[in-house]
């Protein structure tokens, strides 16, 4: 007897701890912008999707509908007016930065299987800034030193002057002071000793306790790309839409925010009671429709009886 085939596993086991991002277009951009998200998606592997197909027609309503089926936990969304624009929004009720995009560069095409270190720089202490700092750090897993001891690149977010610089770089460690012969033999260095992987890129040596005697490291960066200057326009606390939290052109007294307030609330009460009209209403074009039936029917039995009761009397 031969054997039947065997299927094999075509699912996986999504750790729900692990941040996984969708990276998209909206709308119709050019080229390098194009080529701007697919870059972005390289920088988020593994935990992308980097061979993503969207269409112009997508909607945000779309992504929403299957980030909870995919685990997906934040969105960056890339749009193209007269400028070039970048939301980013967490699955699946907000809260959602809008930066623009002011400068930005590409990159080769490249392939990585282990995720960046993150690493924020210069940003303030206001509520804006809490946010951001949240939002950009959460887009990324977190790093065990112990499971993983050796970053391989980092991701860095600068503030400086109203524009965050977003830069790409490759962590490479050479031995310093020694030939190149030793160099060629030194491997790179185990990093679960250290109590924050941090401190491995900012120091600029880091001690060794190789044969018993202390050798300098040298930390090298070298940049990847993408690069990206961006400017924070506003936040909302929902997912493209809601309340505004905060806006860089628009500042509001108290009065005028408890009134913004009054009217979110009532936007809010507005849309739940239109759904629920909308339910009630398919729910009366139901019974409305089984009556219809109920009556078609009865008619029908109605026409066959009689029917029946002409024949007989022919017949007699």
């Amino acid at each position: 007897m031969g054997h039947g085939r065997r299927k094999k596993r075509t699912h996986t086991v999504v750790d729900e701890q692990v941040p996984r991002s969708l990276v998209v277009k909206s709308g119709h951009v050019g080229r390098t912008v194009a080529a701007l998200v697919q870059n972005v998606r390289q920088v988020m592997e593994p935990y992308t999707a980097i061979r993503l197909r969207e269409r112009p027609s997508n909607k945000i309503k779309d992504y929403q509908a299957v980030s909870n089926q995919l685990g997906l936990t934040h969105l960056l969304l890339f749009s193209q007016t007269t400028t070039t624009n970048l939301r980013i929004a967490r699955f699946p009720r907000g809260p959602t930065l809008y930066f623009r995009v002011e400068k930005y560069s590409l990159a080769k095409e490249q392939t990585f299987l282990t995720p960046p270190l993150v690493l924020l720089n210069n940003f303030g202490s206001s509520n804006e800034f809490k946010l951001m700092t949240a939002m950009l750090q959460n887009m990324f897993p977190a790093i065990n030193p112990s499971t993983m001891p050796v970053a391989r690149r980092v991701v860095l977010f600068n503030y400086h002057d109203g524009v965050i610089d977003f830069r790409h770089y490759a962590i490479k460690v050479k031995p310093a002071g020694v030939t190149k012969g030793v160099k060629r033999v030194k491997g790179l260095p185990f990093l679960g000793k250290y109590d924050d992987i941090s401190d491995y890129v900012l120091q600029e040596a880091i001690e060794s306790d190789a044969e018993d005697h202390h050798e300098q490291q040298a930390v090298r960066l070298t940049e990847l790309g993408p690069r990206m200057e961006l400017r924070l326009v506003k936040i909302e606390d929902g997912l493209c839409d809601g309340k505004v939290l905060y806006h860089s052109h628009i500042r509001k007294t108290p009065e005028e925010i408890e009134v913004q307030d009054q009217q979110h609330q009532k936007t809010a009460k507005n849309k739940g009671s239109s759904n629920e009209g909308s339910d009630e209403d398919s729910e009366s074009e139901d019974v409305s429709n089984s009556s219809d039936n109920e009556s078609e029917d009865d008619s029908d039995n109605s026409d066959a009886a009689s029917s029946k009761s002409a024949k007989r009397s022919k017949s007699k």
